[in-house]
Order: structure tokens, then sequence, then C-alpha cells
């Protein structure tokens, strides 16, 4: 038997782990991954910050666990302001894996060949550019067998 109740409207709802709004703001999905960024990070601080470790160390632990978390479901995000906010969120953590604060005046260059992590935005659009690919390849897959 089907049940019929009335569904009440909200204006934004997480689907499959993403946040999705009526007004298609970026904005919450990308708090949302900000935050679970730094919720990854703070999961592995011990040996993201640990000064004993080798750098390659860190840099895969990061590269593994922190940006999966970053960037996940950025395959739909299509703004250059929200990017700026990811650059901004991932090189706070690697000063924080340098153990330096802005007052060192440090280039973030600098602080990227230190910790040799992954850029974020980077890895978006290699990510993008591999789900191309893969649509390419079946694309012509399922046009030869037709």
């Amino acid at each position: 038997m089907i049940s019929y109740s009335v569904i009440g409207e909200v204006s934004s709802y997480i689907y499959q782990g993403q946040a999705i709004t009526m007004d298609n703001d970026l904005s919450i999905e990308i708090g949302r991954r900000r935050r679970a960024g730094w919720t990854t990070f703070n999961k592995y601080r011990d040996v993201l910050t640990d000064r004993r470790l080798d750098a390659r160390v860190k840099a895969r632990v990061f590269n593994t666990h922190v940006l999966p978390a970053l960037i996940y479901g950025s395959k739909t995000w299509s703004t250059i302001k929200e990017e700026r906010k990811l650059t901004t969120t991932q090189r706070a953590m690697e000063r924080k894996m340098c153990a330096v604060t802005s007052m060192h005046k440090i280039p973030a260059s600098e602080i990227r060949r230190r910790t040799g992590v992954r850029d974020v935005i980077k890895t978006i659009y290699d990510s993008e550019k591999r789900w191309a690919g893969h649509v390419a390849v079946l694309t012509l897959t399922v046009g030869r067998s037709e």
C-alpha cells in the first residue's frame, strides 16, 4: 500500500554526500568540503605536523586522505571564487604541516616545495580530464557496437 504524505519544501538538501540548493549556490557545499577537509586533517594531525617525519610521508597522507575529502563532488563545481576558498584552505593546512605562520612571510611556493603535496585545484582539473577521457572512450566503444 502506498502512503500519501506531504513532503515539505526545503532550500537545500544533502544528496549522496553533496549539498544541493534550489538556487545552485555552491557556498554551502564548498563550506562542507572545507570542514570535511579540516576534519580529516585533524584526524591525521599527529602525522601531518610531526617534524620528525619525512615530508614525503606527510604528503602521501595528505594526498590520499585530506585531498579527497576537500574535492569530493568537485566535478559539478564551476566557479573561480570557490576554487580560491579551497586553495586558501589547503595553504592553511600546509602551513600547519610545516609549523609556519603567515608572520614568517614564507611564500606559498616555498611551503608547497617543502610539503610536496598536490595542488587541490590541479587535482580537481586532472580528475575532470580523466573523467572526460573515460567518457570519450565509452562514446567510441558504444558507437562501434551499434
